[in-house]
């Protein structure tokens, strides 16, 4: 899921507008969607690119292009992202890239490797303990999240981060044997330096949130108190790019 683009995290009223958990470019269905599948040299490429346009009468008109971009017999895709202000008048811009992750991948058994120098917890009294392990589902469980900072770049003059999780004992239904299963989420931080984790170990919502965005998630009031609200200038634009590997 991804959450945005004038709005992330909790609900607030900034500058006399309401505005809900995560903003509204969720709720919003793209358009000009289409598909192609084209041979790069000796490679098989599939594109599927879509457009979703965030707008309000008298305000913020951002617009944003999503290309996936998957090569046959390669377990990854790639997702670029480009925001970009078509309005007339200077517009906040948040944008959080919200991937969640379940059962059977995520049990007791599943390891985490986070790029982070720094963890904090979002609430107050919320003990970072237990941050990178996992446990069997608990009643009652009150969801924790987690600012992850101070990140390790792996690749020089890219700004490439990552996180990995493994599962070594993940079931296979066809044979019904275990084996190990591992996913890397890798990012670039250069337009996406917060790193955000939702742990929600819970009986009936069992999820692990792994979240890079360009905001924190405590709403765009909180946002621009703390000094650190992106604002996009008229045709000014922001890209991103994220890629998923499974291995």
């Amino acid at each position: 899921m991804t959450c945005g683009l004038t709005q992330v995290g909790t609900a607030n009223i900034e500058s006399g507008e309401e505005l809900g958990l995560h903003g509204r470019f969720h709720h919003i269905a793209a358009r000009e969607v289409a598909s192609q599948g084209t041979w790069e040299n000796d490679e098989f490429v599939m594109n599927v690119k879509g457009v979703v346009e965030e707008t309000t009468a008298f305000g913020q008109y951002l617009r944003l292009t999503r290309e996936y971009k998957m090569y046959l017999g390669k377990n990854e895709i790639h997702i670029k992202d480009v925001v970009e202000n078509a309005g007339f008048s200077s517009s906040p811009h948040m944008i959080l890239h919200h991937f969640n992750f379940g059962f059977p991948f995520i049990n007791e058994n599943t390891i985490f490797t986070f790029p982070s120098n720094d963890i904090t917890a979002r609430d107050k009294g919320v003990s970072t303990e237990g941050y990178d392990q996992w446990n069997y589902p608990e009643t009652g469980y009150q969801e924790r999240v987690y600012y992850h900072e101070n990140l390790n770049i792996y690749r020089n003059g890219e700004n490439l981060t990552s996180v990995v999780i493994s599962n070594p004992t993940f079931p296979s239904f066809i044979n019904r044997s275990e084996h190990p299963l591992s996913l890397r989420l890798s990012w670039d931080t250069t337009n996406l330096p917060r790193f955000t984790q939702w742990k929600m170990n819970g009986a009936g919502m069992n999820v692990l949130g792994i979240e890079p965005g360009n905001c924190y998630v405590e709403g765009r009031k909180k946002e621009r108190e703390r000094g650190s609200l992106v604002m996009l200038e008229p045709g000014e634009s922001r890209t991103y790019h994220l890629k998923l590997e499974i291995f």
